[in-house]
């Protein structure tokens, strides 16, 4: 496999999108998440689910959300993921 230079970063935070704070996540079953692993994980979740497919319409952000805080990602972020409630 070659690399590409200056783009070791983003290959961590990719390899680490499916990873989970409880450990159960995949393929590393890390808890020692980065920041920036943290908000690709979120945003993948958050487009998994609320994204149309075409099996099914795409979930509402409440919805998104508790799957959010089921799969135990950071409260923060999470949080930063809901609409402003203006």
């Amino acid at each position: 496999m070659s690399t590409v230079p200056g783009l070791g970063a983003v290959n961590t935070w990719a390899s680490q999108h499916h990873e989970r704070f409880d450990g159960k996540g995949y393929p590393f079953r890390s808890h020692d998440l980065s920041f920036s692993s943290r908000i690709v994980a979120v945003a993948d979740v958050l487009t998994a689910i609320t994204d149309n497919r075409p099996w099914r319409n795409g979930r509402t952000n409440a919805q998104c959300l508790a799957v959010l805080d089921k799969l135990l990602f950071d409260g923060t972020l999470a949080r930063m993921a809901r609409p402003d409630p203006a």
